[in-house]
C-alpha cells in the first residue's frame, strides 16, 4: 500500500515538473507546442503514458478557460515510434497579444 502511495507521489512530481516546463516555455516564447513534450515524456519517463495524458489534460484545463490564451488542436495525428499504438492531435497554446 505504501509503495503505491510513493508511486502516486512520484508521478505527481513528474507531472508537475513537465507542467512547469511547458508553462515556462509558454511565458518565454509566447507559445508552446505539446508534441515535443509528448515524445520526450514517452522516451524518458517510466510511467510515460499516464504522465503524457495527464499533462495534456492539465494544459487544456489551465489555458482553455482564459481569454489571454488561444488553443489550437491540429487535424493530423502524431505518433511516437516507441509507442505506435498511441497517437494524439497536435496541441498548441498561444499567448494572445
Amino acid at each position: 500500500m505504501l509503495n503505491e502511495e510513493n508511486k502516486k507521489i512520484d508521478s505527481q512530481e513528474r507531472i508537475n515538473y513537465w507542467l512547469s516546463q511547458a508553462k515556462e516555455a509558454l511565458e518565454r516564447d509566447g507559445e508552446v507546442t505539446y508534441s515535443p513534450f509528448f515524445h520526450k515524456i514517452l522516451e524518458t519517463e517510466s510511467n510515460g503514458y499516464f504522465i503524457a495524458a495527464e499533462l495534456a489534460r492539465l494544459l487544456i484545463k489551465e489555458y482553455a478557460r482564459h481569454d489571454r490564451y488561444r488553443l489550437e488542436v491540429g487535424k493530423q495525428a502524431i505518433c511516437n515510434e516507441r509507442a505506435p499504438q498511441v497517437s494524439m492531435r497536435e496541441l498548441s497554446i498561444f499567448v494572445r497579444c
